[in-house]
């Protein structure tokens, strides 16, 4: 049945009791059902039909919502026994503790939907609130399993009933309500707990078949891609080094949507089509890796440093992610840091005024990125540190800009030294730069940590009541230490920068070359807010097309053009592939964001696809745009970073109208770890003010 999944046991001794399947004629059978991937377009409030062919052949076909571009999905696999594995069965109900054999493994993939007229007939016949949901092709069990995963409990019958119990439409998760929140909005975690049954039991299906014969899934070693000389090639003598997000569609074209890639030590597995994604994300189990991350890593083990959210992983990551998680993605919590944003955007405002000023013609704001850099910096220095840096000042102070300068050493470092051994590390003038910035970023953070540890102090010897935010809430708690604390606010601040100034820059780009949507969104905020009102948290829900325009642009302009997972607990399937555990995925997010099939005329910045109600807003494929990841390994400062860039492009939109460069430069991102712009991104800022008393 669906119910909750009990992970811990209790320290009492229990009798464990044989079950029915141990007698020499049982009277039931257990079996398991795994499938490659499920569709998010399956109707799970409807039964479907599970049959038993000829050779042990088994078609479970599964009605679709509503609008879907088939009436059902069809899987399609076969039938094998079980030597020796187990189920335990745990009832919490009665304290009963039960073992019983599995049967039989049922693995299934996904095929084109073919003998449909029964599901057809039910669906008619069906009520849409049927309350019931169907226990095949997998379901998660109130127990645990020994060496056979979860299983259905299956009568000799060829139809699977539904369960007693309806499942929780809200998935269960193994840390709070945050990642709950953050799966809902992904808009495909609807089962979340088959996910993670299906990933408990492997995570795929250990063979396949059609209609007439069974499929061998193929191993690494028969897949295609470049080799590591060729991979050179691309990068230094056809130039992608700088255009690696480029490299995902040229790659794309030659191997399709899945290669093999070498660079240096690592062995990647490119993925290039959002079906895909969404198999290796959907069995990326319960402590999801992105990646290992060798050198941030051994900078941290050189100098005797705490992992942060980025760099941990397992278990202590988790405990790390429970800790930050409440004041980074709580919105009552997140929405209390929109005064101190927007003291730093009205400091912005005024530092646009001083540049337009500065610049002779009086309305050019010349390498707009750069600038919004300091912003994003200050930022989340308000907000991580609760102290100010003086990036708005009009000279910016030397120890700040030191910490901008390591910020950018250390993303432009990275993938040159990932490319060579470990071991020649040391002996590189790339890894005593790499080292270097760190130093400088680490030295900086901790200065700040250790002066708000000294006013916190100082408020308590004067008996004075401790108020503060982010910082001060970590060092109050008694769940975290001092060095911990620094390791993750590093790591926090590093996420945080980027996202918003480039995203930003971006989308004042678009919008001066296209007034009309720039006009569409002032009209937009002016309704909200008229007048000289301040954009709260509260306003931006009433500002769809605000949203849809940053969304746009993080499609187009993904921060992070290609994410990545490292399997750690079981292999999985993807696609006709089967792979072992510690294979590095690299999630080709910039090449899916271009892809025809999921984005219709995909280089058109196109805020409208994005609207709630608008005719592509329900095509979208939910693993097409990304931006923040997935899961409970989602970015943590995602809603952070979002009020920021609302706040600060709704009131830039308010204040200014905004005009392309007199020069007519077009600019084009590179990669340098993150997608930036290729080269300074200049745009007149005109003040609606002044136009509007001429």
């Amino acid at each position: 049945m669906n119910g909750t999944a009990y992970s811990n046991f209790d320290n009492q001794e229990h009798v464990l009791k044989l079950g029915e399947t141990f007698e020499k004629r049982p009277k039931s059978a257990y079996h398991t059902v795994r499938y490659d991937f499920k569709p998010a377009s399956i109707d799970t409030t409807c039964e479907g039909d599970l049959e038993v062919g000829k050779g042990e052949q088994v078609t479970i076909t599964l009605p679709n919502l509503e609008g879907s571009s088939a009436p059902v999905t069809v899987f399609k696999g076969s039938k094998r026994p079980y030597m020796k594995e187990c189920i335990l069965i745990v009832n919490h109900d009665t304290g009963e503790y039960r073992l019983e054999k599995l049967n039989s493994n049922i693995a299934v993939k996904k095929t084109r939907a073919e003998g449909s007229s029964k599901v057809q007939s039910r669906m008619e016949q069906q009520s849409r609130g049927l309350s019931q949901q169907m226990k095949t092709p997998t379901s998660t069990t109130s127990s645990s399993s020994i060496g056979g995963g979860s299983s259905n409990k299956t009568p000799s019958s060829s139809k699977s009933p539904p369960p007693k119990e309806k499942a929780s439409p809200t998935p269960a998760s193994p840390m709070d309500d945050i990642e709950r929140e953050l799966m809902a909005e992904a808009r495909v975690m609807d089962q979340l707990s088959s996910g993670d049954s299906s990933s408990d039991s492997n995570s795929s299906s250990s063979s396949s078949s059609d209609s007439s014969s069974s499929i061998k899934l193929k191993t690494m070693d028969e897949m295609g891609g470049p080799s590591f000389l060729t991979s050179l090639r691309w990068l230094f003598i056809k130039g992608y080094f700088k255009e690696t997000q480029q490299l995902q569609i040229e790659h794309k074209k030659i191997y399709g949507p899945m290669w093999k890639s070498k660079y240096g030590p690592l062995v990647l597995v490119n993925v290039a089509s959002a079906e895909l994604i969404e198999q290796v994300l959907r069995q990326e189990g319960r402590l999801p890796v992105r990646t290992d991350m060798p050198h941030w890593r051994s900078y941290r083990e050189l100098r005797n440093q705490a992992h942060g959210p980025l760099t941990e992983m397992g278990a202590k990551w988790q405990r790390i992610r429970s800790i930050l998680n409440p004041r980074m993605l709580k919105p009552k919590h997140v929405s209390s840091y929109a005064n101190t944003i927007n003291q730093v955007v009205t400091d912005f405002i005024h530092r646009v005024d001083w540049l337009r000023e500065s610049s002779g013609d009086g309305v050019m704001v010349n390498d707009l990125t750069g600038e919004l850099y300091k912003f994003a910096f200050e930022g989340i220095c308000s907000v991580l540190f609760e102290s100010r840096m003086g990036c708005m000042n009009q000279v910016i102070p030397e120890e700040t800009q030191k910490f901008i300068f390591s910020v950018g050493e250390m993303f432009r470092l990275s993938p040159i030294i990932v490319l060579f051994p470990k071991s020649v590390w040391p002996y590189l003038p790339y890894w005593k730069q790499f080292v270097a910035a760190w130093d400088c970023l680490f030295k900086i953070s901790d200065e700040l940590v250790q002066k708000k540890m000294e006013e916190i102090q100082a408020r308590v010897h004067q008996e004075q009541e401790v108020e503060g935010a982010y910082l001060t809430h970590l060092l109050l708690s008694d769940q975290i230490t001092v060095t911990e604390i620094l390791g993750s606010i590093t790591e926090l601040l590093l996420a945080g920068v980027d996202t918003t100034s480039n995203t930003i820059s971006w989308c004042m780009y678009h919008l001066a070359k296209e007034p009309e949507m720039q006009e569409q969104l002032y009209q937009e905020v002016i309704s909200v807010c008229p007048g000289d009102k301040v954009p709260i948290s509260d306003d931006i829900a009433q500002m769809p097309l605000l949203k849809a325009i940053i969304r746009e642009t993080l499609r187009l302009y993904p921060v992070v053009p290609g994410n990545a997972r490292l399997t750690v607990e079981n292999e999985i399937v993807v696609g006709d592939y089967i792979f072992p555990k510690r294979t590095l995925f690299h999630l080709c997010h910039y090449a899916v964001s271009y892809d025809e099939s999921v984005f219709p005329d995909p280089h058109t910045f196109l805020p409208q696809r994005w609207l709630r109600g608008g005719e592509d807003w329900a095509k979208h494929h939910p693993f097409g745009s990304v931006p923040f990841g997935f899961g409970i390994r989602a970015c943590l400062g995602r809603r952070v970073a979002e009020l920021e860039m609302y706040l600060l492009l709704s009131r830039l939109i308010q204040r200014y109208e905004v005009r392309p460069d007199p020069a007519g430069t077009t600019v084009k991102p590179i990669t340098r770890t993150l997608l930036c712009p290729a080269k300074p991104i200049n745009l007149q800022f005109h003040d609606r003010r002044v136009e509007q008393r001429v």
